[in-house]
């Protein structure tokens, strides 16, 4: 069973419920004459198969159901099967099914698209129940990451081999920033200036005296100039 297949399984026990929904009665009708044809004109579809699980039951051999109880296409009264299910597909894409699409070259699907009538082949939800959407589950909330350096090194230990657990924040990093968060708190309560590792933060962001540094350019000149002569 590939993929759209099992998409199409799904949307089948979805549709059905917790509470045993069913297909409309002219609906399944449609179901059996494109699974089983009629006595008169119209044969059984060529994937018919007959269950190996259930004497005298038929399931459908193209869809990749599999032999199931819940895949019998022809069910005793009260039972739930295959067709039983408000919307399932076919691989023939017949009528009464959620995925019939007409074929003028199919003239087995043309007999029973006859036979059927135009009124009920122009009622969709009799002849071409839509299948419900498949629910989308919703994305897992994505983890705050840490700083840059600890993301860093948290994607090269897993480049290594190693393990890692959640993103990119590590305890030390968190736990220097508490620090510092209390120590400013404490160092303003006084009245002064806080200082990261000996550095104002003030200092960082006061532009500097335009006359220190020139006086400090002119000093950088004057000292190569020295070592030049002396050379």
């Amino acid at each position: 069973m590939n993929l759209s297949m099992i998409g199409n399984y799904l949307r089948s026990k979805w549709s059905k419920g917790l509470s045993g929904n069913r297909a409309d009665v002219t609906t399944k009708d449609i179901r059996l004459l494109s699974c089983f044809g009629d006595s008169t004109g119209i044969s059984v579809c060529p994937g018919l198969r007959p269950s190996e699980k259930k004497r005298g039951k038929f399931i459908c051999g193209e869809c990749g159901c599999g032999d199931k109880s819940d895949t019998i296409l022809n069910t005793n009264d009260g039972e739930y099967g295959k067709l039983d299910h408000p919307y399932v597909v076919c691989p023939r894409k017949m009528p009464g099914f959620s995925n019939y699409e007409t074929d003028k070259k199919d003239e087995r699907k043309v007999l029973i698209e006859v036979s059927i009538g135009a009124d009920i082949l122009r009622n969709k939800e009799l002849v071409n129940p839509t299948p419900p959407e498949v629910p989308v589950e919703p994305e897992a909330p994505t983890e705050k990451k840490g700083c840059s350096k600890c993301e860093a090194a948290r994607k090269a230990r897993e480049a290594a081999g190693e393990k890692t657990t959640g993103g990119g924040s590590c305890p030390k990093c968190e736990e220097r920033r508490k620090r510092l968060e209390e120590k400013r708190a404490a160092t303003e309560a006084k009245g002064e200036v806080f200082e990261d590792n000996g550095v104002s933060q003030v200092d960082r962001h006061r532009p500097k005296d335009q006359d220190d540094i020139i006086a400090r350019a002119r000093r950088i000149v004057e000292e190569r100039r020295k070592k030049n002569q002396g050379m």
